[in-house]
């Protein structure tokens, strides 16, 4: 990133840790706590939720996340590629592409079975083709995985179509970092719905 861009971002960044610090003011001085056994105001059950997951992968996912990084550096030191199948937002490369700030050149978006060979890495979470699969369980490469709400690795998938439910990375992994994501994704439960809302994927 450009000098200049990185102060442009600094209100930015004051403005967000602001945003978190009321958050947590809001937390402190709610009387609605899970102790008092009443609940969090509809306002800030969103952000709770999603806090608390990413505080549950800090504490118990760092030491994969460490190791994934140690990985793609290893791969990428010794001549292989790196591939990314990495569920962003609902997309793999829309946030990430050639020339946007900040991104690394050795990334390649997707899996590419024609490309691919031993001594590659896999970074993935959206599910491949069977052929991408297939390719994984012949050749040598080093699978991170981690599980999307449509994939058969998240919780609940036992609900999903027998298709969806033989999509799996976890079985190729060599590194699995969990999130507790599920099939369903949205996490709040709004008296008088029947689902869940808001997903976190």
């Amino acid at each position: 990133m450009k000098r200049r861009d990185a102060f442009r971002l600094i209100p930015l960044t004051f403005a967000g840790i602001g945003s978190l610090a009321r958050y947590a003011a809001a937390l402190e001085n709610c009387t609605c706590s899970k102790q008092s056994g009443e609940q969090i105001p509809p306002a800030l059950m969103y952000q709770k939720k999603v806090l608390d997951m990413l505080e549950w992968v800090r504490k118990n996912q760092s030491e994969n996340i460490l190791e994934s990084a140690y990985a793609i550096a290893r791969t990428i030191r010794n001549g292989g590629n790196f591939w990314l199948n990495w569920d962003q937002g609902h997309s793999t490369n829309a946030e990430l592409f050639p020339g946007r700030n900040g991104v690394p050149k050795f990334i390649n978006h997707g899996y590419n079975i024609q490309k691919a060979r031993n001594g590659d890495l896999l970074m993935a979470c959206r599910i491949l083709s069977q052929e991408g699969y297939d390719d994984l369980a012949e050749k040598d490469i080093f699978v991170i995985g981690s599980p999307s709400p449509w994939s058969g690795d998240a919780i609940g998938f036992e609900d999903i179509t027998k298709d969806i439910q033989q999509s799996k990375f976890r079985p190729y992994s060599d590194i699995w970092i969990e999130t507790n994501i599920t099939t369903i994704c949205a996490v709040i439960k709004i008296t008088g719905m029947h689902a869940p809302i808001v997903p976190v994927s």
